[in-house]
Formats: C-alpha cells, structure tokens, sequence
C-alpha cells in the first residue's frame, strides 16, 4: 500500500513518541495510555521548558525521558525532541490525547506498510459527545462551500475534505465521505502524527508568539514539499477534547467569545499566508463573511 517505496515490517521497530507539553492534568492520562499499550515504546521524550520544570517530576519510567528545552512553545519543542529522538518511528503526539492499547500497534503497522516518505493520523473522537470531530458532514454548506470551491481554490465535492487553501480555512476528514479506510489528504492536524524519523521536520519554522494556530498546515506544507504523503486511517481513532464549532454557538456570550478566538485565529491565518505567499485579501473577505454569517446565525437562535 505504500506510495514511494517497498513496504516495511513493523516488527522489531524502534518507536521514539515526543511529547511537547507544560505538564498539564491530562498529560498522565496519556502517558497511562502509553503505558498500557500492546507493544512496548522504545522512548517516551517529554520536551518541558526550562520555566516548567516542576512538570519533569510527573513520571519515573526507565523509558521516559525528560527533555528539558531551551524554548516554551509547542513547534520549538517538539522540534527539540524530534532532534533527540532516536527511534527509526517517530510519533509526535498532544499530551491531552487518549486512546486504546491497541492504538500504538495499529499505528505501528500502518506506517510500516506506507514505508518511508509518508505520515499517518487517526481520526479524532471528541470526549464530550463519543463522535467523530468533523469540519462538516454535508457537501451543500452554502455561501461557505461556494467560497471554499470557487475562491478558496478547494477541491470540489467530497475531495474538499482533508484539503486546506492558506486562502480559507482547513478541512478535516468527514466520516461520511470516506473513500477507503486509507484516504489520502493534504494536511494533519498535530496531535497524533506518525513517521519515519527521516521525514522529519527538524527546524523550528513557527516564529510566532502564543498559542500555535495554524501550525498544523504550515508543518503539512513543509512535509509536502519534501515528497512526503499525508493519510488518515479509519481504523486508527484517538480521544481528544474538542473545541464547540464557531458555528454551532448558543448565545451572544458564546458568540462573543468564539469571535475572540477566530479573531486571533484570523491575525495567525494572516501571517501564515505570507509565509505560504497566499492573498490575504480574500483571507479578510472569508472571515468577514465567517463572522457575518455567525452573527446571523446567533441572533435567529437568540429569536427562538
């Protein structure tokens, strides 16, 4: 099934995970995840800011190591343990992902089968409702899907999902419209990404403050210039929390605190495209009419 070379036999495979992280509540639920796998994990790299080392006395297992940087931010981190890692697989995995012992083993197999020049994720479960975290589940969304596909420069119909534009925003896989338990996509968001140590990213390409929006496709984008391939295994489903749809708010409160968030997302978005030399024009005309339409949509709510 692999795309640019032979496939490979996971046995006897060495996996290195990397965990970028402050130490947060949910990070010894992952680790117990880890730790309860069907296959034992060559190395688990915990990459903690020197700011944060009190995160460092969570875990004492001859296989975790803690990797102490230089630098506080997620890509920065994980960049730094990527350079540390010495396994021939590398996962590069959230610290608030959850998932069966079965997991790791299924993940292992998949990409050994793809072989070197691809990445593998999961599908994501949302720990709140039990269901698939999707973008959307219908084709006909609208002005949205119009601006996606006529603008946005998106793929039409099901294609559209697993694509990005640095025009408009990016597309997750949707359940209803897979292809094959093995779909190719264009970009996968970073909390579980699996790979040969040899396609790593190593630098540390996000240059901005805060919370890391978008960095996500630049990483995909960076990959796929290497030649590296993206795909998303049914089979392989992960647990973590999901963030309430911007459109699926339920009051102005919840309006207005979705508005802050896009609206940092939006000053992110902007400078992603200068990196990916995209027109931020029609970046600003998308999210305005984002923002209209989710206005519209919090005041008929408010009406009922």
């Amino acid at each position: 099934m692999r795309r640019n070379a032979k496939p490979l036999n996971s046995e006897n495979k060495r996996l290195s995970i990397v965990i970028p992280t402050l130490g947060g509540p949910r990070l010894s639920s992952t680790l117990s995840c880890i730790f309860s796998s069907s296959i034992n994990v060559y190395e688990v790299i915990l990459c903690i800011p020197n700011s944060f080392a009190q995160g460092a006395q969570l875990i004492s297992r001859h296989n975790v190591k803690v990797l102490r940087t230089s630098k506080e931010g997620q890509v920065a981190q994980r960049s730094q343990g990527f350079r540390y890692a010495s396994g021939e697989i590398v996962l590069q995995l959230d610290d608030d992902i959850s998932f069966d012992t079965n997991c790791l083993r299924q993940a292992l197999d998949g990409i050994s089968q793809l072989g070197p020049g691809n990445v593998l994720g999961p599908l994501y479960y949302d720990d709140k409702t039990g269901n698939v975290s999707e973008s959307e589940t219908s084709l006909n969304f609208g002005i949205r899907n119009f601006y996606l596909t006529y603008i946005g420069r998106l793929p039409s119909g099901r294609r559209k999902f697993g694509s990005f534009s640095p025009l408009t925003s990016s597309l997750g896989i949707s359940l209803k419209y897979l292809n094959s338990p093995l779909q190719e996509v264009m970009w996968l968001p970073g909390g579980f990404v699996i790979g040969y140590r040899s396609d790593l990213i190593l630098d540390d390409f996000y240059p901005f403050p805060g919370k890391a929006y978008c960095e996500d496709l630049i990483h995909s984008t960076k990959r796929a210039k290497k030649g590296v391939r993206h795909f998303v295994s049914s089979s392989l489903k992960v647990v973590t929390s999901v963030e309430e749809s911007a459109n699926r708010v339920r009051d102005l409160r919840s309006y207005l605190r979705r508005f802050d968030v896009r609206f940092k997302v939006l000053r992110r978005r902007l400078q992603v495209a200068r990196l990916l030399d995209a027109r931020v024009s029609l970046i600003i005309l998308y999210f305005t009419i984002e923002f209209t339409l989710l206005l519209i949509n919090t005041i008929v709510r408010l009406r009922k």
